[in-house]
């Protein structure tokens, strides 16, 4: 069979099914030939390295390095030329990574693999014709060897490592666009076998190329698939199997006056709380009122609310606070579980007492959390939870660093304040408990004399009486010696 070119050089042949081969030739006119069931592809050098290091061609030519050759001339011109190409594809699949995860890409790990699969996830839908040959391919070890030795990773890579400070670009040459004109997707597409490409309508992906964020953990909690319901994941990872005929099984829902989550309980099992960020009931009322103070504004976002409570409950938890475990995390389906803390929260607290001893445990967790340069921002009581081993921070989908004192005196404020939402008898007594546990824990005084000032009181003022507002400041001012 003629070439187009003398000048070319075999690089790889690559069997896409048992028999048809592809014949991978660099170098000389670009060009494609078939002739019974072997195609093969000359392709100008520039050209090709234009596709691995920009996507000249979307990709056409530069995926054909992913397949594992059946056979190879230039193994050492292979290796290069592939590494370049893995390169480009861990800084691009991170930076999708990044998207997704957002600030949890510090605490973020991807295989060694990951890049490669990804990117084939994405072109099997493209290019049909390589899904019977990717599908081969993942159901072997080898195949995975043989990506590792082109990548020569760490078996799995810190995302946020990956990103760093490179810049992301594309660049073409006027030279390689015209170059690409000789040969589009859709040249190569009309020279592969007929029956290939509806074999790959046919062919169902392998679990990898489904969902490659198989191959992505989170440093602590599972990062769920969207191969199986979350619930099902979720009673796989708490060791409770979904019996539908198991009368001691229970799934109710647990609705507090601000938000809503399942609480989802198993006798003799792990009981776990799912929270679904998608829920606009999560925003709280209070929001409309706080826009006049000079703090940043809530999340409103639900996959940013989600990131934000893993990537702060893991946090706290490594500086040494309270916070329920995480099991499984979707930030596609904007869904978490994290493990049921048996206690009453301090909303319930106060339907049995309107003065909680507790509140001045709480006004101590808060200067600690203070001096770690974090802030809460939604104080409310239902997000402390009073256990026997001590009290619980459970919802941290609004906290930041900071250590600004307006944002601090905010954590005071709603802390304060929004009991008496609950209960107005005893208000100014617990700001005064509050105050006093931030004092003596380190807390600065000039937080507490800020967040006595009228203006943190105002959102406050269509939930509570004036008069109890006004008793609650001056319980501020007076803890910490002052009357103005």
């Amino acid at each position: 069979m003629p070439l187009c070119s003398s000048d070319s050089r075999l690089l790889a042949v690559y069997e896409l099914s048992p028999s048809y081969v592809l014949e991978l030739r660099l170098g000389g006119e670009t060009c494609a030939i078939r002739s019974g069931d072997k195609v093969v592809l000359t392709v100008d050098e520039d050209l090709f390295v234009s596709d691995i290091e920009s996507s000249t061609l979307g990709e056409t030519l530069a995926s054909l390095l992913l397949l594992k050759p059946v056979e190879t001339r230039n193994w050492e011109e292979y290796k290069l030329l592939a590494g370049r190409y893995l390169e480009r594809l861990r800084f691009e699949e991170a930076r999708r990574l990044q998207k997704l995860l957002q600030v949890n890409v510090e605490r973020a790990y991807m295989a060694d693999i990951y890049p490669a699969i990804a990117r084939l996830s994405r072109l099997q839908h493209l290019y049909l014709w390589l899904r019977s040959p990717l599908n081969t391919a993942l159901r072997s070890s080898k195949y995975y060897e043989w990506l590792r030795r082109l990548a020569k990773w760490p078996r799995f890579i810190r995302i946020a490592d990956v990103i760093g400070d490179r810049e992301e670009g594309k660049s073409r040459s006027v030279r390689f666009s015209a170059l690409a004109q000789s040969l589009s997707s859709t040249s190569l597409i009309s020279l592969i076998d007929p029956a290939l490409l509806m074999e790959g309508f046919s062919v169902r992906p392998h679990p990898l190329l489904v969902d490659p964020l198989l191959l992505v953990r989170l440093d602590s909690a599972k990062l769920a698939t969207r191969l199986l319901d979350f619930e099902e994941q979720l009673y796989a990872l708490t060791g409770v199997k979904r019996l539908l005929d198991m009368a001691k099984s229970v799934m109710k829902q647990r609705v507090a006056a601000i938000r809503s989550v399942e609480l989802v309980e198993v006798a003799g099992f792990r009981t776990a709380v799912i929270k679904r960020y998608r829920d606009v009931t999560a925003v709280k009322w209070i929001v409309a009122a706080i826009t006049s103070l000079p703090l940043p504004k809530p999340r409103l976002n639900p996959l940013s609310r989600l990131n934000n409570e893993y990537y702060f409950n893991r946090l706290l938890a490594e500086k040494g606070f309270n916070v329920p475990e995480p099991i499984l995390v979707d930030p596609r389906r904007r869904i978490a579980a994290y493990s049921y803390v048996e206690g009453t929260d301090l909303a319930a607290a106060l339907q049995r007492s309107p003065l909680p001893p507790v509140y001045r445990e709480l006004g101590g967790l808060l200067a600690a959390v203070h001096q770690e340069g974090i802030v809460l921002w939604d104080t409310n009581p239902s997000n402390f939870i009073d256990s026997p081993r001590g009290l619980y921070i459970v919802d941290l989908e609004q906290a930041r660093r900071s250590t600004r004192i307006e944002d601090m005196a905010w954590d005071i404020a709603v802390a304060a304040y929004y009991p008496a939402i609950y209960s107005p008898r005893e208000a100014a007594a617990r700001a005064r408990l509050i105050a006093e546990g931030y004092l003596h824990a380190g807390g600065s005084e000039k937080v507490i004399v800020e967040a006595a000032k009228p203006r943190y009181a105002a959102p406050f003022i269509v939930a509570v009486p004036p008069t109890t507002l006004e008793k609650t400041r001056k319980a501020l001012l007076k803890a910490t010696g002052s009357s103005s």
